[in-house]
């Protein structure tokens, strides 16, 4: 008989007990859930901040890019195209290369406009560029989280047949990566001015214009083994009547281009042809059109 409820009083400690390993094991059970979602927050955290360092970077990267873009007329409001030189475009593509735009969708559209490519690239919180390429481009639109540069790196880089022509000296090289690969020259002389007490002007036209027909033929006949390059693209440069012919005779998938460049004396003459042809220009876009863009599917 237990008259002091000692087995009852047991009994009650007994399931006291097992509550109180139960809390425990409901405790444990809560502060690994707690860990857990501590973790995760410290690795949201974590994730948060990471993309705010790449934000920032992107955005010292983009003022920096826009101190080189800048007009040179600081007086106008103005959005004009500004030429862009071989090495600035260089450049200019690394700098964007380097971007990236956590959570946003840079646009990059292409096009082509008569003989020349367009290429627009949009972001829609801190930039809003267009150029226009020396050369066509396929056309195509991409939404993504970097800049396709690809079409505009690609006419940089490609492998080129240059031939520039001017009755005062003519010259053909082949350029790769803008680096001049080979040449020819050939020398002209032909009379630029008619002397008085000389010929009578109608003759001199006559001679001159015979003697530049023979100019023309030494130079296509010069430039047979240099033509068989293989290239990429054929620029033709120089005077427009007498690339007009270039063209005509030897090729027709050349491309014609005016430079300033006048009679070919030296292969610094052909480079400068050659960077006279590509010419690249940039234009930057307003706050309406980044948004025209960015709206249009």
């Amino acid at each position: 008989m237990d008259l002091f409820g000692r087995k009852q009083r047991k009994q009650r400690i007994e399931d006291l007990e097992a509550q109180l390993q139960q809390c425990k094991e409901e405790k444990q059970d809560l502060e690994r859930q707690r860990d857990k979602h501590k973790k995760r927050f410290q690795e949201a955290e974590t994730a948060k901040q990471q993309a705010q360092r790449e934000l920032n970077k992107a955005e010292t990267k983009i003022e920096t890019l826009q101190d080189r873009l800048e007009t040179t007329d600081e007086q106008t409001d103005k959005t004009t195209t500004q030429p862009v030189s071989l090495d600035e475009m260089t450049h200019l593509l690394e700098t964007l290369a380097s971007m990236s735009f956590p959570g946003t969708d840079a646009v990059t559209r292409a096009r082509t406009i008569e003989d020349r490519g367009e290429v627009t690239l949009v972001d829609p919180h801190l930039i809003g560029l267009r150029f226009k390429t020396p050369l066509p481009l396929d056309p195509f639109e991409r939404r993504q989280g970097t800049f396709v540069l690809e079409p505009l790196e690609e006419q940089l880089a490609a492998r080129y047949l240059v031939m520039h022509v001017s009755a005062g000296g003519s010259g053909a090289a082949i350029i790769d990566d803008q680096q001049l690969q080979d040449h020819t020259i050939v020398t002209s002389d032909i009379k630029a001015d008619h002397k008085k007490g000389g010929y009578s002007q109608k003759r001199f036209e006559n001679i001159r214009e015979q003697q530049i027909d023979e100019h023309i033929e030494t130079f296509i006949d010069t430039t047979t083994a240099i033509r068989e390059h293989g290239v990429d693209q054929v620029i033709i440069t120089g005077a427009p009547q007498l690339r007009k012919r270039i063209s005509t005779e030897i090729t027709t998938d050349a491309i014609e281009r005016g430079t300033p460049v006048g009679a070919i004396e030296d292969t610094d003459d052909l480079m400068a042809a050659f960077s006279g042809a590509m010419q690249f220009e940039h234009e930057r876009l307003d706050p309406e059109t980044i948004q025209r863009i960015l709206r249009t599917d």
